[in-house]
């Protein structure tokens, strides 16, 4: 093994790690797994830089890097007046602030993955006193433990707090109840809860229903609604029901 090359299987999160050129790791996932524990120990998260050649670089970038989505050009603090003369209502809620910090891994001839280009330096946001596993990207979870909450989510009654407890004690992770619910949603919705079963509870419970199928028997349209609401329109002929539900706070809606 040529002594130059440093290989991280298995970082550990309380090592101080440095950054510097000319770091060689074993792969692209070694190299992703350092700066990971790299950000934890330094309290910020990473995320995917854009490249060309995904097969041969690896950007990552600090959590808060790019500028915020401004298309007013508001100020960012509450009060404040711009150059154009907006005033911005409340405090801007974005996390990104334009953070330089970097590095850049090069796939090399013996398929090692080298650090190319360093910027650690961060600017715009704190890193004193911030916890790093509040970041999303610092909570991830392996396959074994995707496997047992799945499992746990499919099967029991537990909540996502207790079953996200239950899987950072027995995996050693810093899952949240919400991380429980964002990863397992798809797994976790009741199978009666398709559109059949839908048209059948509809006529279970007396609803007034019209289903209308494309030709490649896909649903195209489906219209209900409750046996009250036709017994209002035959008393009131001239009356229209609308169901208005959308953004009725913002459009005043009642």
């Amino acid at each position: 093994m040529d002594p130059a090359v440093a290989f991280f299987p298995e970082p550990a999160v309380n090592n101080s790690y440095s950054l510097y050129l000319g770091m060689v790791f074993e792969s692209v996932d070694h190299a992703r797994q350092f700066v990971n524990a790299y950000a934890i120990h330094h309290n910020f998260a990473v995320k995917n830089g854009a490249v060309k050649n995904k097969e041969k670089t690896l950007l990552l970038l600090c959590k808060c890097a790019r500028k915020p989505f401004n298309i007013r050009n508001l100020p960012f603090t509450e009060g404040s007046t711009g150059d154009n003369g907006l005033t911005r209502q409340k405090d801007a809620r974005s996390m990104l602030c334009d953070c330089p910090w970097s590095v850049r891994f090069k796939k090399q001839l013996n398929d090692t993955w080298a650090v190319t280009e360093v910027v650690d330096q961060h600017e715009g946001h704190q890193l004193e006193g911030i916890d790093p596993f509040a970041y999303p990207e610092n909570r991830p979870l392996t396959s074994v433990a995707r496997e047992a909450m799945l499992n746990l989510v499919r099967h029991s009654n537990a909540s996502f707090s207790t079953i996200a407890s239950m899987l950072n004690t027995t995996h050693g992770l810093s899952l949240l109840g919400r991380d429980v619910y964002n990863r397992s949603y798809d797994y976790s919705q009741n199978p009666g809860t398709s559109t059949a079963k839908l048209i059948e509870r509809l006529r279970d419970e007396g609803f007034t229903y019209r289903v209308k199928v494309a030709m490649d028997n896909t649903l195209e349209s489906l219209f209900f609604c409750k046996p009250r609401d036709v017994q209002m329109a035959r008393l009131y002929g001239q009356m229209v029901i609308i169901a208005a539900t959308y953004k009725r706070t913002a459009s005043a809606c009642h």
